[in-house]
């Protein structure tokens, strides 16, 4: 079975509530729609962490992001830099790079 990292905006526009939320809920329809892929959000492990600084943090994303076969792009990733820093760092380690509006679900849906 393959293990997907969902990589979603956390701090980019503000609202980390909302963004669990989304990042939530597109694991939850990503999983239901594709069983045969195990998917695991960093925004559950490492989103609502006090005291640890943003590079603390990411250092923690990038470490569990390279024990996952590929990666799934969601959300505004683009305006996001720590979705930036997941994405180099999933092209330099070769994983498969996929986007949300690849699967039977899109942001909108979310």
């Amino acid at each position: 079975m393959e293990l997907y990292y969902i990589s979603h905006p956390y701090t980019s526009n503000g609202d980390t509530r909302d963004n669990i939320k989304q990042s939530r809920e597109i694991k939850r329809k990503l999983q239901m729609g594709y069983p045969d892929i195990c998917f695991v959000n960093p925004l559950d492990e490492f989103g609502e962490y006090f005291g640890f600084d943003y590079h603390r943090v990411l250092a923690y994303c990038l470490k569990l992001l390279s024990k996952c076969d590929g990666i799934v792009m969601c959300g505004e990733w683009d305006k996001s830099k720590g979705c930036q820093a997941e994405l180099a760092y999933a092209t330099f380690k070769g994983l498969n790079i996929t986007y949300l509006n690849e699967y039977r679900i899109t942001q909108e849906e979310v």
